[in-house]
C-alpha cells in the first residue's frame, strides 16, 4: 500500500508538472493570437533595452584612464587606416586586442568621433548578449527561463557599466557566451520534462558548433588568450564531471580548428610582421601572463574580492542567486544519484571555473568577473522557474517566499544604507543620494509588500522598473554632477576657450586619468611628469601645465613667466613660457 500511494503522488506530481506545462503553452498561443498585447510587451522590452544600455551614452565624458586611451586608439586607427598596429599618440600600443578599435573606428567614420561612438560597441554587444542568453535560456528551460534570465542580466548593474563603457569588456563576455552558447546547442539535447515549453529545434544542432569556434576566435581577437583559457577549462571541468558524456569525434576538433585559426591567426600574423618580437613581447608576455601572475599593474585585491563583485554587480537578484548555490550544494552530494543533469552542470562549470581562474590572479578589476554573469543569470532564471513550477509543493513555496521576502528586504536596507551613511561622505553628489536612497529602498519596500502577498511575477516586474528608474536618475541627475570631476571633457573645453593652438600640456601631481582623458579631447598627447625639471624648453612659446590647486607655486614661479592661471577645482591650470634667465641656465 505504501508503494502504491508513492507512486500516486508521483503521478500526481507529474500531472501538475504537465498542467503546468499545458498553461504556459496555452499562455504563447494566447499571447500569439493576440497582437496588440505582444506588440505591447515587445515596445516595453526594446524600451528598456534602450533605457539600460543606449540612453545618455554620451552624458559623462569618457571616465579612468582605460575608456580615453582605447577611445584615442581607434581614432588614430580611423585616422591613419592602419587596421593592423594599434597606435596611441603615434606609437605602437599593444595592450589589448584589436576587435574594439574596428568596431569603434567604423563608429567613427559613421557618428563622427564622440563619447556615443565609443560606447557604441560595447552597447551593441550588450544587447547582442541579452538575446543570446534568452535563447540559452529557452533551450534548456522554457521560453519563460530565457526571458528571466536576459531580463536579470540586463537589470545588474555590472552588465549595465559595462554596457555602457568603452572597454573590451563587453565584447570578451558577449564572444565567449556566443560560443559557449553554440557549443551548447551544438552538443546538448534538453530535459525531457515540459518538451512542449521548449526551443522548437529540440535536440542537439552540431553545425552550431562551428558558430562555437568562430565566436571563440572572435573572443580571442576581444581579449585575449584569456578567453582561450576560459573556454578550454570549462569544458575539462565539465567532462571531467562527467565521464563518458563527450566523444571528441563529436566535438569535430580538427574543423574547428581550421576556423578558429582562419578567423583569429591573420591580424596576429600581420601584426608580428608589422612589428616584430615587441608585438609578442608587451602583448602576450607583459599584458597577459605579467598581469595574471604578478601585480605590476597595482591591482591587487584579497581572494574573496570577486565574490563581493558578484554580490553587489548581481542586486537585485543576488538572494535568488544565493538560492541557487544552496540548491546546488544540497544536489552535489547526490550527483552519481543523477541528481544533477548535464545541461545544468554545463552552467555550474561557466559560473564556478571563470570565478576560482580570476580569484587566484594577483591582478583584479571588478570588469574580469563579467563573462560568469550569462551564466548565474541562467542558474538564477532556472531556480526562479523551477520554484514557480512546483508552487503546488508547500516547502518549495515557503522556500521561495522567505527568498522574495529577503531579497525586498536587502534592497529597503540598502536604500536607507545609502540615506544614513551617504551624506556622510564628502562626496560630490552627496546631495543626490537622497533621492537615490530613496529610490532604492521604495523598489525594496514595493517589493516586500508584493512578495507578501505572493505578488512574485510582480515583485520581478517591480525591479525591473526601478532599476530602469535607477539609470534615467543616475543618466540625468548624477552624471551631469560629476561630469567636471571624473571626466576631462570640461577641463579641455577650459583650454579650448583659452585659445588652446596645440601647444604640449604637462601633468604634474594630477591622476593619470586626468592626462589621458585630457590626450583624447584635445588629440594631442599630455606628457604625465615626475618633477618640474622634466618640462623641457618647447617648440611652441607657450606650454600648459595641470597641477593640483593647493600646489606650492614657488619654485613653478621661479622657473617660468606665467601668463594666465585659471582654478579649476580640484586643479589648477597655468598657461607658461620659460624665464629668458632659465632658458639661458
Amino acid at each position: 500500500m505504501s508503494r502504491l500511494a508513492d507512486l500516486t503522488k508521483s503521478q500526481t506530481a507529474r500531472d501538475l508538472q504537465d498542467l503546468s506545462a499545458q498553461r504556459q503553452e496555452n499562455c504563447l498561443h494566447m499571447m500569439a493570437g493576440n497582437p496588440y498585447r505582444l506588440t505591447t510587451r515587445s515596445f516595453l522590452l526594446l524600451l528598456f533595452l534602450y533605457i539600460q544600455f543606449f540612453h545618455g551614452l554620451g552624458q559623462i565624458g569618457l571616465v579612468g584612464p582605460d575608456e580615453p586611451r582605447y577611445a584615442q586608439v581607434a581614432r588614430e586607427m580611423m585616422l591613419s587606416g592602419d587596421y593592423i598596429t594599434p597606435r596611441l599618440y603615434g606609437q605602437p600600443w599593444f595592450e589589448k586586442p584589436v576587435l574594439y578599435y574596428w568596431l569603434a573606428a567604423q563608429c567613427y567614420s559613421v557618428m563622427g568621433v564622440s563619447e556615443v561612438a565609443a560606447r557604441l560597441p560595447a552597447a551593441l554587444c550588450a544587447v547582442i548578449l541579452i538575446f543570446a542568453v534568452f535563447m540559452i535560456g529557452w533551450k534548456w528551460q522554457s521560453r519563460r527561463c530565457g526571458l528571466v534570465a536576459a531580463l536579470m542580466l540586463a537589470s545588474s548593474p555590472m552588465c549595465i557599466t559595462l554596457g555602457r563603457a568603452a572597454s573590451m569588456d563587453m565584447l570578451l563576455t558577449t564572444a565567449l557566451t556566443l560560443s559557449l552558447g553554440g557549443f551548447y546547442f551544438g552538443f546538448f539535447t534538453p530535459n525531457e520534462r515540459n518538451v512542449s515549453a521548449r526551443f522548437p529545434n529540440y535536440g542537439p544542432l552540431w553545425p552550431l558548433l562551428y558558430v562555437s569556434y568562430f565566436f571563440l576566435a572572435v573572443a580571442l581577437l576581444a581579449k585575449g588568450p584569456v578567453s582561450l583559457i576560459l573556454f578550454g577549462l570549462i569544458l575539462a571541468v565539465f567532462f571531467v564531471l562527467q565521464p563518458g558524456s563527450v566523444s571528441f569525434r563529436k566535438l569535430r576538433l580538427a574543423q574547428g580548428a581550421l576556423l578558429f585559426l582562419a578567423i583569429a591567426l591573420p591580424w596576429h600574423f600581420l601584426c608580428y610582421r608589422a612589428n616584430g618580437w615587441v608585438f609578442i613581447h608587451e602583448f602576450l608576455l607583459q599584458h597577459n601572463l605579467a598581469r595574471y601572475a604578478t601585480d605590476r599593474f597595482q591591482h591587487s585585491q584579497p581572494f574573496w574580492f570577486f565574490i563581493a563583485v558578484i554580490a553587489v554587480g548581481f542586486l537585485p537578484w543576488t538572494i535568488h542567486f544565493g538560492a541557487a548555490c544552496v540548491q546546488f550544494l544540497k544536489n552535489l552530494r547526490n550527483v552519481r544519484r543523477d541528481k544533477f543533469e548535464s545541461n545544468e552542470l554545463f552552467f555550474w562549470a561557466w559560473a564556478i571555473v571563470p570565478l576560482v581562474f580570476f580569484s587566484f590572479s594577483r591582478s583584479k578589476l571588478p570588469g574580469y568577473i563579467l563573462p560568469i554573469f550569462p551564466a548565474i543569470s541562467l542558474l538564477t532564471a532556472s531556480c526562479w522557474e523551477g520554484s514557480l513550477n512546483n508552487a503546488f509543493q508547500p516547502s518549495v513555496l515557503s522556500k521561495f517566499h522567505r527568498v522574495e521576502v529577503l531579497q525586498s528586504i536587502l534592497m529597503t536596507a540598502a536604500g536607507l544604507g545609502v540615506l544614513v551613511w551617504g551624506n556622510k561622505l564628502n562626496l560630490e553628489i552627496g546631495p543626490l543620494l537622497t533621492p537615490l536612497g530613496l529610490l532604492i529602498a521604495g523598489t525594496g519596500c514595493v517589493g516586500l509588500v508584493l512578495a507578501l502577498a505572493g505578488r512574485y511575477r510582480a515583485v520581478g516586474v517591480s525591479y525591473l522598473a526601478g532599476s530602469a528608474l535607477m539609470v534615467l536618475f543616475i543618466t540625468h541627475q548624477v552624471f551631469p554632477r560629476i561630469d567636471g570631476i571624473e571626466s576631462s571633457r570640461r577641463l579641455a573645453s577650459v583650454l579650448k576657450y583659452e585659445e588652446f593652438q596645440g601647444e604640449p600640456v604637462f601633468v604634474y601631481g594630477v591622476p593619470r586619468r586626468v592626462a589621458y582623458g585630457l590626450s583624447f579631447y584635445l588629440n594631442s598627447e599630455t606628457r604625465i611628469i615626475y618633477s618640474l625639471s622634466e618640462i623641457s624648453t618647447p617648440k611652441t612659446k607657450y606650454f600648459y601645465l595641470l597641477t593640483p590647486l593647493s600646489s606650492d607655486s614657488k619654485e613653478l614661479l621661479r622657473r617660468f613667466r606665467v601668463e594666465k592661471q585659471i582654478p579649476y577645482p580640484p586643479q589648477r591650470v597655468w598657461k607658461l613660457c620659460f624665464n629668458d634667465a632659465a632658458t639661458s641656465q
